[in-house]
């Protein structure tokens, strides 16, 4: 299908119900080695002569570094729901630091989460909660949220996102106050609603459930909530109780997570760094046929972002405000201990449907990239073409639409938006349809790469700031096109 019967072909199903079919998570077993070449590309930012240089948003990094295999030791746990192993793939070396900060040996720990250029500082002072009041940013009934976060349901602020939302937001709350008796019903019917985007207030709810991670039915929800967040809290004590780092693995989680979103101030604070270098290194350890690879810090952050939001005030801006002083109040270290466990398990049921992204050679990548290939040519061959012709590589541009699922090309809560319907389409969201996204965002700039050449298009193709001026409903046309061509060329794909 050419460009222009594309486009009319969206015009005309603007209407059709965005839901793809649903299936099971396709296994890939794909294979071949990536170019050499594109570990000098995957993360350079090149600017074109008349385009504004990039900003400091995104980090470079390299995308060959390697980490240690360690030997497994099993932790069994006895939630009959998800049966994932949490303390599995073990190997410590270095020395030793406690799980968290405030706890004992509190300086060592820090000093090695970010980098402090006085390692013989003296210990911080431990903050005196009594005399500590409660933010007026933290929600004053956080303890609750905590516990079973569907209290919020009556919560008096949400009037305001029914203003907001009106009748989509009215829809949202009648199934989450239901007691559900067929919960992979209900889950349909969130799906559904989720497609077009989800109402703030609601968004962590919602996608602890499309996750699979937060139970619908009302009598198993709070305790396997506390049982979840209490065997990462058991495997954090195991971890780093009498043992050792692999310092490998930790190293590098070191240097990238600093430059993880290092614009927004959330991102830059010491407790949240901490706390995110916590999530990646257990990941990692426990997944040694990946281990840690440099873009999965980027996947930890809308997570963070959107549950940590859950327990603010609505005048609170998670990307703007002050986090120091709030770190500091009553109430900051349990609301970060409940994020950074629930951050884990739904980090790793997102990694759970692309692993072999991760994996040596990155095979599920190099299928994915060969399936964009494969839809660019129905959707535009005239371009397909004009990037062969000039000696362009869809790897060289590519590799890391895949790798970062496309952070690095987005503001952070244009990225929340498009996984509003990436997870009302798990396990395939983050998958298949991303390819599908990848296309559409590609088709965005179709009549601009024809008139370049290779040096043009390279630099074009890396330079994030031509989505400076995007906003949501330029992510819903993104999202409205890509389900359109997912739609027409779906069973034209390699699962294998």
């Amino acid at each position: 299908m050419g460009r222009r019967k594309g486009y009319q072909k969206i015009t005309e199903m603007s209407q059709v119900d965005h839901k793809s079919n649903k299936g099971g998570l396709m296994q890939a077993n794909g294979s071949g080695s990536l170019p050499f070449f594109f570990k000098s590309l995957t993360n350079g930012s090149s600017n074109s002569v008349d385009r504004p240089s990039m900003d400091s948003r995104r980090s470079s990094h390299k995308w060959d570094s390697e980490t240690s295999s360690p030997k497994p030791m099993k932790f069994q746990d006895d939630d009959e729901d998800w049966d994932d192993d949490i303390l599995s793939d073990l190997t410590i070396k270095g020395e030793k630091f406690p799980a968290f900060r405030g706890d004992d040996d509190t300086t060592k720990y820090s000093n090695s989460v970010v980098n402090q250029p006085d390692t013989n500082s003296a210990k911080e002072p431990a903050i005196d909660f009594q005399k500590s009041p409660l933010n007026k940013s933290i929600r004053k009934n956080f303890k609750s949220l905590i516990k079973d976060p569907l209290s919020l349901l009556s919560d008096l602020e949400l009037a305001q996102e029914k203003e907001i939302y009106g009748v989509k937001f009215e829809k949202f709350y009648s199934i989450l106050q239901d007691e559900q008796t067929n919960e992979e019903q209900e889950l349909n019917k969130l799906q559904n609603l989720s497609w077009n985007g989800i109402p703030k207030r609601l968004r962590m709810i919602i996608w602890q459930m499309l996750l699979r991670y937060m139970p619908i039915n009302n009598s198993r929800r709070v305790a396997q909530l506390e049982r979840k967040r209490q065997e990462y809290q058991q495997s954090l004590s195991e971890m780093f109780k009498d043992s050792k780092k692999d310092n490998n693995v930790w190293h590098q989680i070191s240097i990238d997570i600093p430059r993880t979103n290092a614009h927004v101030k959330f991102f830059s604070n010491t407790k949240i760094q901490d706390s995110m270098s916590r999530i990646l290194y257990i990941w990692a350890i426990r997944h040694p046929a990946s281990g840690y690879v440099q873009g999965i810090n980027d996947l930890v952050t809308p997570f963070f972002h959107v549950f940590f939001e859950n327990y603010m005030e609505n005048d609170f801006n998670v990307q703007e405000d002050d986090i120091e002083e709030l770190s500091q109040s009553s109430g900051f270290d349990d609301i970060l201990k409940a994020v950074e466990a629930d951050t884990f398990w739904c980090l790793t049921k997102l990694l759970d449907t692309i692993q072999d992204n991760y994996i040596h050679e990155q095979p599920g990548i190099h299928r994915q990239i060969n399936n964009l290939v494969k839809i660019s040519e129905k959707v535009d061959n005239a371009l397909t073409e004009h990037l062969e012709e000039h000696g362009l590589q869809f790897i060289q541009f590519a590799f890391r639409w895949m790798n970062c699922l496309l952070m690095r090309e987005f503001r952070l809560e244009l990225v929340i938006r498009m996984w509003d319907t990436y997870l009302s389409e798990f396990p395939q969201g983050f998958k298949d349809f991303h390819v599908f996204v990848c296309c559409a965002f590609l088709m965005k700039f179709s009549e601009e790469l024809k008139e370049m050449e290779f040096q043009d298009l390279i630099m074009f193709l890396q330079d994030n700031s031509k989505t400076d001026q995007w906003n949501d409903k330029d992510i819903e046309l993104l999202l409205s096109e890509a389900f359109i061509w997912q739609s027409l060329y779906k069973n034209q794909l390699t699962y294998t």
